[in-house]
């Protein structure tokens, strides 16, 4: 019997077996798609959480009979962990020992110190030993758990088990000719893997830039652009357009060749040599004012891998990881100006200053902040560097937040460091720390000066939610805790003075919260539905859309994709106006990611990608819905995309529109639709 016969056997025996919900391909690839949005967060909650349960399994394998005393430490460190971490009542909010003092030196002092987060660096001396302790830590705790079995494991399944002046981009967009990545604040710009000026398609496509003329509506034949390569495997990650500027960026591979050096042994070693690989990500600058010849203008490149970027006005910031090594020289040696790049990392191929850069208390992940002026794009303006474990982001219109979680053996809480921007140039400005986790990416957000911020904590018996709010200068001025337990928080958006987030556990609490009087915010509103919001994004000012799962109501059971659209005219009492289940649709990459939809209230229009499973394998369709009082979503377009392409890359599809016609791109091809005439596909 040969391979297919043994496969053609084992598929007819499976169809009579029914699949576990949970091991559907729908809920594997919405597990994969989640992972993939979350999973440095969990590799950083992982590693955090590791280290605490590896030591406590040393100290109980270790030390026997020197436990009691041994333990008394422990608790003393842990209690003063928590002090050092404990979120003031909004009572005593803004008591603390600088509230007095005076505005230019309490700035002066945090920046030489983000709160209990990071200590500005004096010298590179002090960066070498802080790596080299931090090294050494890891090394012992390496050894001292090497015969506990599992741990590491254990860890890993507990900790991924849980868990500004602008408006947000929810708000009412003005109507345009064409469509918009879809952003997280209103005013900053993101990149994306397709981009229109309603003139032109630029579509990043591994090495190339397409750019697609769709002035008379058919796109012609594509001119391609090819930055400038170091390797074969360099790659387009991602791309602006601002009127006749184009900025594409770019990963890359800079391949070296060391030789040893003999100063590192009694022996020699100076002909041995190592090859070694590290990640450049580059942000290259052209002038388009000739689609048809691209004019190189500058290129920003800074070590480490791309981890995101924004764009206000002129100003690129560009944020990159980068994982820092603990030299093998000596100190000397290490930190002399030949020695200094061989360790820290570069920016336009000069070393990070050393009093650019922030250290933690442990940690080893560099994230690099530069930024560059589009329009003069020579020189950066500005680069600070932040060593931790790994932090997440989120840009407002006028300051860069970095969050993450720690977790003790009996809590769980968010640190928040701030630092302003203003025409490139990036100041620290404070950090503090809330109860729980971030756990929705739209779940903080700065307006007016307040930072909001929603929070699930996951270190109770039964995991609650939280609302904090934090003033200007990082100070906590109100709360409220306890919210849904036994919930997390899937979804949340803020549209000014209002907040809306979901919880779900068989069915869908939509909250609506009052921040009018930050130091005493309310939830006014709590609507329960069935299913569950993974993204929220406002249809004008008084109805909100939710993409997510309709679920069974007792069972949890998952019967389809489901859009809703939520009547806000009252906050204190919101409706579902109307539903749409897709029952025949298992998954779609807007759950996730959020820049995969298209929203569009003026225009009337809602696009995703839909993936689903059958017996024959999996189908994929691109579809358009509009939306009307009265009569509902309706289906406009259900276009069926062919070839495993879009069934492996769903995510690398968009849909936008220009003008009267709307546009699908994804794997090097651009399909053509006639709005005015019903979607009518256009051959080219």
């Amino acid at each position: 019997m040969d391979e297919r016969e043994v496969l053609k056997r084992l598929q007819e025996d499976a169809k009579g077996i029914e699949v576990p919900q949970e091991l559907a391909p729908q809920e594997i690839r919405g597990m994969l798609d989640n992972a993939r949005q979350k999973k440095k967060r969990h590799r950083r909650h992982i590693r955090r959480y590791t280290r605490r349960i590896a030591a406590a399994a040393a100290v109980a394998l270790c030390l026997g009979a020197a436990y009691a005393s041994e333990n008394t430490r422990v608790e003393v460190l842990e209690d003063k962990a928590v002090e050092q971490t404990k979120v003031p009542s909004s009572e005593t909010a803004g008591e603390s020992a600088d509230a007095d003092m005076p505005e230019t030196d309490r700035r002066a002092a945090n920046k030489e110190r983000l709160g209990e987060m990071y200590t500005l660096a004096k010298d590179y001396g002090v960066v070498y030993e802080e790596l080299h302790r931090t090294r050494k830590m890891e090394e012992e705790m390496r050894k001292e758990t090497s015969s506990v079995d599992g741990v590491f494991d254990m860890a890993a399944a507990e900790a991924t088990s849980g868990g500004s002046q602008q408006t947000e981009n929810s708000a009412p967009k003005e109507e345009s000719s064409y469509s918009k990545t879809n952003l997280m604040t209103a005013g900053v710009d993101e990149s994306d893997i397709v981009k229109t000026d309603g003139s032109y398609i630029y579509a990043a496509e591994a090495a190339q830039v397409k750019i697609y003329d769709i002035r008379t509506g058919l796109p012609g034949k594509p001119k391609t652009l090819t930055p400038s390569k170091k390797n074969a495997s360099d790659k387009i990650l991602e791309l602006y357009v601002d009127k006749d500027l184009l900025i594409v960026i770019v990963q890359e591979a800079s391949i070296s060749l060391d030789r040893g050096d003999d100063s590192l042994a009694d022996y020699a070693v100076k002909d041995i040599y190592s090859m070694n690989s590290d990640v450049v990500t580059a942000a290259y600058v052209y002038d388009i004012h000739d689609r048809k010849n691209p004019v190189p203008k500058g290129c920003m490149r800074q070590d480490g891998t791309y981890h995101t970027s924004r764009k206000i006005g002129n100003y690129l910031y560009l944020f990159t990881d980068y994982g820092m090594r603990a030299p093998m020289e000596e100190k000397e040696a290490a930190v002399s100006r030949g020695g200094v790049s061989k360790w820290i990392p570069l920016v336009n191929d000069t070393a990070v200053s050393a009093d650019c850069i922030y250290l933690p208390e442990t940690g080893t992940n560099g994230l690099i902040m530069a930024s560059l002026d589009i329009t003069s794009p020579e020189k950066t303006v500005d680069t600070k560097m932040v060593v931790s474990d790994y932090v997440d982001i989120y840009v407002s219109g006028s300051a860069i937040f970095l969050y993450d979680t720690e977790y003790t053996s009996n809590q769980c809480f968010t640190r928040i460091a701030k630092f302003s921007m203003d025409k490139g140039s990036i100041q620290a400005v404070d950090a503090a720390s809330v109860n729980g986790s971030i756990e929705d990416r739209f779940a903080i957000n700065e307006y007016q000066g307040y930072l909001r911020v929603l929070t699930t904590d996951w270190s109770r018996d039964e995991q609650e939610n939280a609302v904090y709010v934090l003033d200007s200068d990082m100070r906590l001025v109100g709360e409220i805790s306890g919210i849904a337990r036994g919930e997390q928080i899937y979804s949340a958006r803020f549209l000014r003075n209002t907040g809306y987030f979901v919880t779900y556990r068989n069915t869908d609490p939509l909250f609506t919260v009052d921040f009018s009087e930050p130091a005493n915010p309310q939830i006014i509103g709590e609507l329960k539905v069935t299913g569950f919001s993974e993204y929220l994004h406002f249809w004008g000012e008084d109805k909100l859309l939710g993409i997510g799962y309709e679920t069974d109501s007792q069972s949890g059971q998952r019967k389809g994709i489901k859009l809703s659209m939520f009547d806000l005219s009252d906050p204190k009492a919101v409706a579902e106006k109307d539903r749409l289940v897709l029952e025949d649709i298992d998954y779609s990459p807007a759950l996730y990611n959020y820049k995969a939809v298209l929203a569009d209230q003026e225009k009337n229009l809602i696009g995703l990608m839909l993936l689903k499973y059958g017996e024959n394998g999996e189908s994929a369709f691109y579809e358009t819905f509009s939306y009307q009082e009265g009569e509902g979503f309706v289906k406009k377009l259900s276009e069926a995309i062919e070839g495993s392409g879009a069934l492996g890359g769903a995510e690398s599809y968009r849909g936008l529109y220009a003008g009267k016609y709307f546009y699908i791109s994804g794997s090097g091809k651009v399909l053509t639709f006639d709005m005015e005439n019903g979607f009518l596909k256009i051959e080219p």
